[in-house]
């Protein structure tokens, strides 16, 4: 689902929301999530987790010169990481992953185990 099938599935599950209601309320949300994120303070993403991005210094090319880079931590909250298991091993992506990955039968249910 791309960001206009979001707006347009939000819209028809209140009677009191047009698509562009839904679509003002839904950018002006992501623009000041957007900012709040850039002040690099963990932000909540409600039902997903939360998020930081912060910048840290690093070398560029072996080591010719320094600059700053940014880097984004995700904390994923249990149930969405339960939600994201559950739906890739319904469409197959976690068994591909896990076929590739286990050597034998013991690693396959212990990654299993872990959803």
């Amino acid at each position: 689902m791309n960001h206009t099938e979001r707006i347009n599935y939000t819209a028809r599950q209140s009677r009191n929301l047009t698509r562009r209601l839904v679509k003002e309320a839904v950018e002006i949300y992501l623009e000041k999530l957007a900012e709040d994120i850039a002040e690099g303070e963990w932000v909540d993403l409600p039902g997903i987790g939360k998020i930081r991005v912060s910048i840290e210094s690093g070398s560029g090319a072996h080591g010719l010169r320094d600059h700053l880079r940014l880097h984004t931590r995700i904390r994923l909250g249990d149930k969405f990481k339960r939600m994201c298991y559950s739906r890739m091993l319904l469409n197959g992506h976690a068994l591909e992953m896990i076929s590739e990955e286990a050597t034998n039968v013991s690693e396959s249910y212990i990654l299993l185990s872990m959803c």
